[in-house]
């Protein structure tokens, strides 16, 4: 999947095909483009995210937000992840990795890097990384 316009992560109007990402994919944000993610969990099997524009999460709540399932996601040069969520929390599995290439940024608020081995993210909590409001690539 990749997107053709700024919009929701789950707006079939965002991608190319005309169909929000979903089962088993790979999702790529080009430059130019800002894609938003709500809610508290990525329901679409994700494999390999590639942000050469800008992805924000958005979630409100305690919980903060989940992927639940392997994922790798890679921040061109360029590229850039926000945390928008409410308590600065991202779940992520232990078989994910998260690369910031040379000119990527993360911009979010005292935001943690949780990883997990569980079903869900509160669910063998291993590892914590503390990512603060701004990292940069590499």
């Amino acid at each position: 999947y990749t997107a053709k316009k700024s919009g929701a992560f789950d707006s079939p109007d965002t991608w190319t095909d005309g169909f929000a990402p979903d089962g088993d994919s790979t999702v790529t944000i080009p430059p130019g483009i800002a894609v938003t993610l709500t809610g508290s969990t990525l329901t679409a099997i994700v494999r390999t995210l590639t942000i050469s524009g800008s992805l924000a999460i958005s979630s409100t709540g305690a919980t903060g937000f989940t992927f639940p399932f392997g994922i790798s996601i890679v921040v061109q040069g360029g590229g850039s992840l926000l945390d928008q969520t409410d308590n600065g929390r991202l779940y992520i599995r232990s078989d994910s990795v998260l690369t910031f290439l040379p000119g990527a940024s993360f911009t979010g608020r005292s935001s943690q890097l949780l990883t997990f081995t569980g079903s869900t993210g509160g669910q063998g909590v291993g590892a914590s990384v503390s990512l603060g409001s701004r990292v940069t690539g590499p």
